[in-house]
């Protein structure tokens, strides 16, 4: 269990970071979201929530595919972190990025929006 709570806790401490965004070099931070994406991808939905949490404080580009996957996840929690990093992103002024309780009322306007702008952007 050690492991397992010190990887959530390291984790967590990325999802503390609020948009602020990483300085670290943009090769360094390829590699640490390509590591925490594929944590964004197991069968534990703790460790995908820690990691979509952590990918969210980190708000690179380069991690928002990871975002727009997770958009089908099936933790209401991962949707959500996924949902309302690409809607920052958005910056759309006539949709603001909603809160959990708006978002649990009509998940799919939310989630259709920023899907549907992630289809136009390039890679």
């Amino acid at each position: 269990m050690t492991a397992y709570d010190d990887l959530r806790a390291a984790l967590g401490s990325y999802g503390g970071q609020s948009f602020d965004g990483s300085t670290a070099p943009e090769h360094v931070t390829e590699r640490f979201v390509d590591g925490v994406g594929r944590l964004a991808q197991v069968n534990n939905r703790m460790i995908r929530r820690e990691a979509i949490h952590a990918l969210r404080g980190l708000n690179r580009r380069v991690s928002f595919p990871i975002f727009a996957a997770a958009l089908d996840d099936p933790d209401e929690h991962v949707r959500y972190d996924s949902m309302f990093t690409l809607c920052m992103a958005m910056g759309a002024p006539d949709l603001r990025c909603p809160a959990t309780f708006l978002f649990e009322k009509d998940e799919q306007k939310y989630i259709n929006r920023v899907r549907m702008w992630w289809s136009t952007q390039k890679p």
